[in-house]
């Protein structure tokens, strides 16, 4: 019994019958399991990109939706111009108050200007008390002072 009764077991451990041809580069390449890119790396790459993607995106978003809320609601503030006659000087001549009044609408534009909303304390019930501009406040807009008497 040459070589045809060989067991199961001699067919594997021998080598000398089951001869292969020598390993090529091409078949270094296609080696399974090995170093080098494969499905899961495309996908984990790909996954990775869409990531970023989306986070620029809702970057952008959320940047357009903060510009949207500062324009909805725009700075505000409220003057009590009873207050602010009441700093007028006592016994002051109608010039004089209407100077004091046209310094008073400039400031009231200046504010305007960058973008402030101006109320009435006559038409505002309930507010913050930080809202309220006080009379120095409110002339500091124009760099211009009102006179008070009663120093």
């Amino acid at each position: 019994m040459p070589h045809e009764a060989m067991t199961a077991r001699e067919s594997f451990t021998d080598n000398s019958s089951n001869a292969t041809a020598p390993e090529t580069a091409e078949d270094k390449t296609t080696h399974k399991g090995g170093p080098g890119i494969n499905a899961w790396h495309v996908l984990l790459i790909g996954f990775l990109i869409a990531i970023f993607a989306m986070g620029y995106l809702l970057n952008k978003r959320l940047e357009a939706v903060e510009v949207a809320a500062r324009n909805a609601n725009p700075p505000m503030v409220i003057i009590d111009f009873a207050k602010l006659v009441q700093q007028y000087p006592e016994g002051a001549s109608a010039e004089e108050v209407n100077a004091l009044m046209q310094q008073t609408n400039q400031a009231i534009f200046a504010l305007q200007e960058t973008g402030m909303v101006v109320l009435d304390s006559s038409a505002v019930m309930v507010a913050p008390p930080e809202m309220y501009l006080s009379p120095e406040m409110l002339m500091g807009a124009t760099g211009q002072e009102i006179p008070n008497d009663s120093q």
